[in-house]
């Protein structure tokens, strides 16, 4: 079928979004509440430097990244679990999980969404954000206010 447009079970035509199927511009997805709700458990959890990147037109693995890094190792993996507490109190598990041994790196897999928990030295290493620099940022955490 050649239409930008599908029909939906109920017969409505619904126009192509170019993120995919179904999606309608300006109407938030389950993915970007998910996307959303990680970032304010990784801000609650003072995460640094929240990034939520919206990657739906450069790869069909997910629609969000939400990169963040702690002070400590301590720090990544008590970002991580309060990510996991958080979502599985509204019945969201992650498909899959990785972590390294030394817990610089945790990955957390929602399906729509993967969760990069970093340490610092980690994420200044692996640099997601520029190896995915054509991904527009949805939302940023604002640094911090430094008193002059």
């Amino acid at each position: 079928m050649d239409s930008p447009h599908r029909v939906d079970a109920d017969c409505m035509d619904v126009p192509e979004h170019p993120g995919g199927p179904g999606r309608v511009p300006g109407r938030p997805t389950d993915s970007a509440r998910l996307a959303d709700l990680i970032f304010h458990v990784c801000d609650e959890t003072k995460g640094q430097d929240v990034v939520v990147l919206d990657v739906r037109l450069l790869t069909i693995v997910c629609d969000y990244f939400v990169i963040v890094h702690g002070l400590s190792l301590t720090h990544v993996q008590a970002i991580a679990e309060e990510i996991e507490d958080k979502l599985g109190e509204q019945g969201h598990t992650p498909h899959h999980k990785d972590r390294e041994q030394d817990a610089r790196w945790v990955v957390l897999d929602y399906g729509s969404v993967v969760v990069h928990v970093f340490s610092e030295e980690a994420r200044a290493f692996y640099r997601l954000e520029d190896l995915w620099a054509k991904a527009p940022i949805v939302r940023r955490q604002e640094a911090p206010e430094t008193s002059a």
